[in-house]
């Protein structure tokens, strides 16, 4: 791929989350070819990774950078993030499900941003979810397990009385474990 295409492809990602961001939903022909084409079990990790990586292009990007730095100050680092890194998946999963919101201290470096809600306000499915999480947790150096449809609709059913975005206060208990 030529830095040109790739330039393009962050711009057009950049544009896209951006879009979604503001209320804007993923087409629905897009959707409907990702689910059309799901590969046989033996090559789920590589497509589920591939899957992942392009919901993080079209989603988190433009805050959280395609190297997964952040922007200093502003978004958190995923990159060696502690919350990306919990034993529980469940933490990552609440983080996109519900978003983020308030003070958090991650790897050290304190922020205060707002994360949307792409499990609620923007509809995400479990697959969805879980391919973007896997992403994040085995992506920059990070090497968590990877997440499933399955954990993920776990915890959108355990999460589900919770109402407003997820703050530092409400992941510690999760961390802990």
């Amino acid at each position: 791929m030529t830095r040109t295409s790739i330039r393009r492809q962050v711009r057009i990602a950049a544009f896209l989350t951006l879009a979604v961001a503001c209320g804007g939903e993923q087409p629905a022909a897009d959707a409907a070819a990702s689910a059309a084409s799901t590969p046989p079990a033996a090559a789920q990790p590589a497509a589920q990774q591939a899957a992942g990586e392009r919901i993080y292009a079209q989603r988190c990007v433009s805050c959280h950078q395609a190297n997964g730095l952040g922007a200093t100050g502003v978004y958190p680092a995923l990159a060696g993030s502690e919350y990306v890194l919990a034993s529980d998946a469940g933490v990552p999963i609440r983080v996109v499900i519900h978003g983020l919101q308030g003070p958090i201290t991650v790897k050290g470096e304190a922020f205060n941003s707002l994360m949307p809600a792409y499990g609620i306000g923007i509809t995400m499915s479990d697959e969805e979810v879980a391919q973007v999480v896997t992403y994040i947790r085995t992506s920059w150096g990070n090497a968590a397990s990877a997440v499933t449809a399955a954990e993920v609709a776990s915890v959108r059913e355990a999460s589900k009385s919770h109402s407003g975005a997820m703050t530092a206060e409400l992941l510690r208990p999760l961390m802990a474990k």
